[in-house]
């Protein structure tokens, strides 16, 4: 009965912007879309964001917005998202981008790793053709 009972669900989107850790980039999009299910603590979420230019920034790149602040976890229990993207720049030889999504916060960081070797953010310059996109995935805890 009752102790079964859902009575916390929200369906919902939100816009997704560039950003960067240490310094926001400037942009112009073509496309930005997020949606989110969130049950109980439990956040789904999906974003597609398409530029037209960007500009500046430093750091690793983010995206900012997500429709809730993430919970406090030890720092080896953070979420990831399942990224995809198009004329995204990365350092060196096909290195892996996944984005990580931290502590106490309302954006995704992209990392990359290498076989073998040392992860590290992707720069907020990464996204820097005409039509680049970003899409991603992933859930969280939220706070």
């Amino acid at each position: 009965g009752s102790a079964n009972k859902l009575d916390d669900y929200e369906e919902g989107t939100f816009t997704p912007t560039l950003g960067g850790t240490s310094s926001n980039p400037t942009a112009s999009y073509y496309q930005q879309r997020g949606y989110y299910i969130k049950i109980g603590q439990l956040v789904h979420f999906e974003f597609f964001v398409q530029t037209s230019s960007t500009s500046g920034g430093s750091g690793s790149l983010t995206i900012q917005g997500l429709p809730f602040t993430v919970a406090s976890a030890g720092s080896w229990d953070q979420s990831v998202a399942t990224v995809m993207y198009h004329y995204l720049n990365r350092n060196g030889t096909d290195p892996q981008v996944t984005g990580e999504i931290s502590n106490n916060d309302t954006r995704v960081i992209f990392m990359q790793s290498y076989d073998n070797g040392a992860v590290g953010g992707v720069t907020t310059t990464a996204l820097t053709a005409d039509g680049s996109w970003v899409k991603a995935s992933g859930s969280y805890r939220a706070a």
